[in-house]
């Protein structure tokens, strides 16, 4: 019997502690990691395989580095001939694209924007197109697409939307807001699809949604309280949020998450904590933890760790949650699922 016990209380030591290892790994690997330290207030750009990330310094915005996400080393680095506002990938992540702002003073020392794009295969020189008058771009990759088959690129700016023609780097069309129908309280509250067919556009008191080949208004919708904050569409622009208030103590700040097609409100989440959405899982960030729920539903998935000080980043991934801190220089990762 004495040695029956001394085996099992053998065993015990012997496999508790690699219990415990297996545990304790599990458990950290849902921990927020650094992986990057970038230069201050950077833009910055993960390429669809997430392998690659661009990165625009705030301090110098024509100088673009490469960076390997493996080992975060630089691979390569470029200067721009003009400051970059946004940044984005092709879809096979071989093409970088960029829009950059150039400024010429007019006499009565008025200036005038004019706004232009680039390519860049990341290797050699880029291509940069034509350019085009009185306009800004601000820092929101979801208004620079490139389309799936390769031959354009669109740009949704301050009020305007138009296209190049990759091959021939000529402006090919180009909405005005006249031709949009209302003003915007927010013109930089606007975004492309994913698929480069449908232009979701913030208007006074609400949003509509254009067909981008037809030109033709697909929907109009008025939602309460969306002059607080401008929306913030999912990566592929299905989904959207927006900060409310309806200035009542006992309900005060919401976000809504509807969808843009539509306009149907899918849910809603009450007080201060951020929406951000990823894919199709809506991340709630909160001072000391980040809540993933279902997007469709708001239903909580899981819990997770959160680096202090930090927001989440809406780059689409199925298996990593990207987070960065207050000042736009450290770059976390984690494990989303």
């Amino acid at each position: 019997m004495k040695n029956r016990y001394r085996k099992i209380a053998v065993v015990v030591c012997v496999l508790l502690p690699v219990a415990l290892f297996f545990v304790t790994r599990v458990k950290l690997s849902w921990q927020p990691v650094k992986i990057a330290v970038l230069a201050k207030n950077a833009e910055f750009a993960l390429s669809p395989d997430e392998k690659l990330l661009v990165v625009a310094t705030y301090e110098n915005r024509s100088l673009l580095r490469l960076l390997a996400l493996t080992g975060v080393r630089e691979i390569g680095r470029f200067r721009s001939q003009r400051e970059i506002s946004a940044l984005t990938f092709s879809d096979d992540g071989k093409t970088l694209a960029w829009a950059s702002i150039a400024t010429t003073e007019h006499k009565m020392t008025n200036s005038t924007h004019r706004t232009g794009v680039a390519l860049w295969d990341m290797k050699g020189k880029p291509r940069y197109l034509e350019m085009a008058r009185e306009d800004l771009v601000y820092d929101r990759p979801q208004q620079l697409r490139v389309s799936p088959d390769g031959k354009t690129l669109w740009m949704a700016s301050s009020d305007n939307l138009r296209a190049w023609d990759i091959a021939s780097g000529k402006l090919k069309s180009q909405w005005r807001k006249d031709d949009l129908g209302r003003g915007s309280s927010f013109p930089y509250a606007s975004a492309l699809s994913k698929d480069c067919q449908f232009y979701f556009r913030s208007d006074d008191g609400g949003y509509t949604v254009w067909d981008v080949k037809t030109m033709k208004r697909l929907l109009r919708t008025k939602l309460p309280f969306l002059y607080d904050e401008n929306p913030e569409f999912s990566a592929d622009a299905n989904l959207a949020t927006y900060y409310g208030d309806a200035f009542t103590i006992s309900k005060g700040i919401f976000y809504p998450i509807f969808e843009t097609r539509t306009g149907r409100v899918l849910w809603r989440s009450w007080g201060q904590s951020p929406i951000t959405i990823v894919g199709d899982k809506a991340i709630r960030q909160q001072t000391a933890k980040t809540e993933v729920l279902d997007a469709r539903d708001g239903k909580l998935i899981r819990t997770l760790p959160a680096a202090p000080n930090t927001y989440i980043l809406p780059f689409v991934s199925r298996e990593w949650l990207y987070s960065i801190d207050d000042n736009h220089e450290t770059l976390y990762r984690q494990r989303l699922q």
